[in-house]
């Protein structure tokens, strides 16, 4: 387990920004971006032996405005401009299978632009695509989500059609406990064969790669369920819930019965205006995300030879690259 024997930390608020290496003129005539290089500091630690490794490490260049509010980008100078977007919460709408039989589907948009689509096919199977190929039962997700079948059948309005999905399923499908239901996830997440057993780590990558990409709805997209499915949660509780996931569930039921309506994905009532910082800070959120898949993939290749690298042979600042 990488988590248990390494651990590495940026510390970004202690950033460092370089001066640029050219002057704005001299950026246009040479046909490059007028930019300032990007430093913080980072710390590498062997857990097991104490040691650590400190380094100021690259992240990438950062495009700098003028004082016209342009970037000059290869010489050409670029405007960043607010964008309409859709916004976060739950869309129910239909559509047709391969074999033109109608599916009901609830598509959950995250504050991140990450998505998880529910839907309910013609034989009253219940699935949670995580992946454009990939789904799960509804099963896994409730259970990964911390519940058990008594608390899932107790809280939803339809525990007969909710235990007909579940049976009708392949008995894969329903796993015996949340770890199980956790693996099973992360292997449909990152289609992998095999048997895998559970540990904290994988339970952490869920919950950074998966959960908070695809169910962290912010304080505006918290504001949407709650009006849709007739909820009382907080909106300070930004994140779906699993009761969230159960009531959108029965909500899905009901439709496949003719009760509730359908919603218009594109109609402006349900959209959002993002504003450049917005739209930055999610470009650098991804970055981040980018950075440390690829710094695990080389800490595991670390761990099987048996050498321990440096905080700037981790970092690349590809990944970083907007």
């Amino acid at each position: 387990d990488i988590d248990q024997e390494l651990q590495f930390r940026i510390f970004g608020e202690q950033y460092k920004l370089a001066e640029p290496l050219s002057e704005e003129r001299d950026a246009v005539y040479q046909s490059i971006t007028y930019s300032s290089d990007l430093y913080v500091p980072a710390q590498l630690m062997r857990k097991k032996e104490g040691k650590i490794q400190k380094q100021m490490v690259f992240l990438g260049s950062i495009p700098l405005m003028n004082s016209q509010g342009t970037f000059v980008v290869n010489g050409v100078a670029r405007v960043i401009i607010n964008q309409i977007l859709r916004s976060p919460g739950i869309y129910y709408n239909s559509e047709l299978d391969r074999n033109g039989i109608p599916i009901y589907t609830g598509t959950l948009i995250s504050n991140w632009g990450g998505r998880l689509k529910l839907e309910i096919d013609g034989k009253r199977r219940i699935w949670a695509r995580i992946s454009k190929k990939g789904k799960v039962s509804i099963s896994i997700l409730s259970l990964a989500m911390g519940l058990n079948l008594k608390k899932i059948l107790v809280s939803v309005c339809y525990p007969k059609i909710y235990l007909e999905s579940i049976e009708r399923g392949t008995k894969k499908d329903y796993p015996c406990s949340t770890e199980a239901a956790i693996v099973e996830l992360y292997k449909q997440l990152y289609s992998l064969g095999g048997d895998i057993n559970f540990s904290e780590s994988i339970r952490k990558e869920l919950q950074k790669k998966f959960f908070q990409q695809r169910c962290e709805l912010g304080r505006i997209g918290r504001l949407n369920p709650n009006k849709k499915l007739n909820l009382d949660v907080p909106e300070n509780e930004t994140f779906l819930l699993p009761q969230d996931i159960l009531t959108a569930v029965d909500y899905l039921i009901k439709l496949k019965f003719g009760v509730g309506r359908l919603d218009d994905i594109d109609h402006l009532k349900n959209r959002r205006v993002c504003s450049v910082a917005d739209l930055l800070q999610d470009q650098f959120k991804l970055g981040l995300n980018r950075l440390e898949n690829s710094i695990r993939q080389t800490l595991r290749g670390a761990t099987k030879r048996k050498r321990l690298p440096t905080p700037k042979s981790l970092v690349t600042p590809t990944p970083l690259v907007m």
